[in-house]
């Protein structure tokens, strides 16, 4: 009988202690608040003017590539987001109407993604500009910004043996993966 109740509590210790796991785990060495991002008008890469997307990196670690999605919001006004489908078949001619309406079925979303070579990585102190785009096309307005959420950030660093990591953080479900 002493056997089965040790076996019992010993079990039991084990499931709250993975029940916990989420309340014991901490933020990883790089998060969302080490390096913040800024969206703004700029100046991309063709010279032409671009929405852009400014990282800067206060971590105590050197980053070497960044990635930031964004999704379309829930319940936007239709007439809102016929003036945006509009517009994107009006300022970008390689949008066709099909794809419009593809679009329209299953939403379309933003990125920005720095992806640098070792001698520009971007170390503790510096910002870098990316652009933002529509798949593969650049955005050239904000006035369509607040249509978009953030999705996923993905933080790519090099720790202080000279190991690279990954952040990843879900603004969806607000939790953050290693790898």
């Amino acid at each position: 009988m002493r056997k089965s109740n040790i076996f019992c509590l010993a079990i039991g210790i084990v499931l709250i202690l993975t029940s916990c796991k989420g309340v014991l785990e901490t933020k990883p060495k790089v998060n969302i608040d080490n390096v913040p991002w800024e969206v703004k008008m700029g100046v991309n890469y063709l010279d032409d003017r671009s929405a852009m997307v400014a990282f800067t990196n206060n971590a105590d670690y050197t980053i070497t590539e960044i990635d930031l999605e964004f999704r379309m919001k829930q319940n936007i006004q239709e007439e809102k987001l016929d003036e945006f489908y509009s517009y994107l078949e009006k300022e970008y001619s390689i949008i066709e109407k099909e794809d419009i309406e593809e679009i329209r079925e299953t939403g379309l979303s933003m990125h920005s993604h720095v992806y640098l070579d070792e001698d520009e990585y971007i170390k503790k102190g510096q910002t870098v500009e990316e652009e933002l785009c529509y798949g593969y096309v650049f955005i050239e307005t904000l006035d369509y910004y607040d249509l978009f959420e953030p999705d996923m950030y993905r933080i790519e660093y090099i720790d202080e043996n000279g190991e690279e990591h990954i952040t990843y953080y879900d603004y969806v479900n607000k939790t953050y993966s290693e790898k």
